[in-house]
């Protein structure tokens, strides 16, 4: 009878556990299946995950067999660079493990060698990233909008991947009634004037991957209307192997009212870090001051570092504008703290005087 009563208490108790097992596993949210972007550049590879995953190795297969075969102790990654030898137009594997299992992905090359990378902008904001696949294109179009009568800095940037040297030749035609304020200040280069165009001429040598080329100028826009801009470049490589490049920019001249009509201010967040992400453990819009007792105390103790920040009690304000207009404009922002009723910096929040 003992026997019996402890097997049913027994068989009791595992009916209870294997429903909480059973129960827990279906109510238990599981993590997604993760995506995995992949995006070639110059020398390698880079792949961005959809969410931070802990890795533990990653993998290449090529035609030829294994490229890549690396253990990577369960290392924190939104993002990862692989740095390997690809050919255009062939078909690679990725394989990942992670703490959410493992993972294949294969993913063609592109059909381009990714030999030189050429940057057209007007007016230049910032320098294209290395895995954004149009700067590698032969032939791309761009457009952007500027205020009547303002000056705009261009460029064109050109960046080599190949360890031979490179000689460039090239030109930058300037359509009549934009006028050119400021021209390059490189060697080798010519500008010739004609009645409907301005055309910059120049040549140079790149010797090692990665030198990189520039072609800066400022133009000034007229009045309203648009003006095209074209950039022409030929690459010669070792064994007389030529590549040519063609951009085109138009620029959209509108007036003031409209310019800033496009840009709206999405929301504004402080105290920031330095990145622009939010400070999660202050309160939001608020600066905390430490009084004077407390990091005395603190430093007494230890736990209050010994430095002194003549920027305390700043920190950082993030911006984010949304341009809704068709074409990448470039914007000057200035921002202040102010009195809640008056546009006068408070004492406390002018700069220090250091001097």
């Amino acid at each position: 009878m003992g026997k019996v009563k402890k097997t049913l208490i027994m068989g009791i108790i595992l009916l209870i556990a294997g429903t909480g097992v059973t129960a827990w596993y279906l109510l238990t949210p599981h993590e997604a299946v993760q995506e995995v972007d992949v995006k070639f550049v110059p020398d390698g590879a880079w792949l961005f995950f959809s969410s931070q995953l802990r890795l533990k190795s990653v993998g290449i297969q090529g035609p030829d067999g294994v490229i890549v075969s690396q253990f990577l102790n369960n290392i924190k990654k939104e993002s990862l660079r692989l740095a390997f030898d690809w050919k255009k137009n062939t078909t690679y594997k990725f394989r990942l493990a992670s703490s959410r299992g493992t993972m294949e992905i294969e993913e063609k090359s592109p059909d381009n060698d990714y030999a030189a990378a050429v940057q057209f902008s007007a007016p230049f904001t910032s320098m294209a990233e290395s895995a954004d696949p149009m700067v590698f294109e032969d032939k791309m179009e761009g457009s952007s909008t500027a205020v009547e009568n303002n000056e705009l800095t261009s460029a064109v940037i050109i960046t080599t991947y190949q360890q031979a040297e490179t000689i460039i030749t090239g030109s930058v035609t300037i359509p009549a009634g934009v006028k050119v304020t400021a021209f390059p200040q490189n060697p080798d280069t010519k500008v010739v004037y004609r009645e409907e165009e301005t055309v910059i001429y120049f040549r140079t040598t790149l010797s090692v991957a990665y030198e990189r080329f520039y072609l800066p100028f400022s133009i000034q826009v007229p009045g309203e209307g648009q003006y095209r801009l074209h950039a022409g470049i030929t690459l010669k490589g070792a064994g007389d192997r030529e590549s040519f490049f063609s951009r085109d920019v138009t620029v959209r001249v509108v007036n003031q009212e409209s310019a800033g009509e496009a840009i709206r201010l999405v929301s504004t967040s402080i105290p920031v870090g330095i990145r622009g992400i939010a400070l999660m453990r202050y309160a939001e819009d608020t600066l905390y001051i430490q009084p004077a007792v407390f990091q005395k105390l603190g430093r007494f103790f230890g736990v209050e570092p010994k430095y002194i920040d003549y920027n305390h009690p700043f920190t950082y304000q993030s911006l984010v504008l949304e341009n809704t207009g068709t074409g990448s404009i470039a914007l000057l922002v200035n921002s202040g703290i102010y009195y809640k009723d008056r546009d006068v910096t408070p004492e406390a929040f002018r700069p220090p005087d250091l001097l």
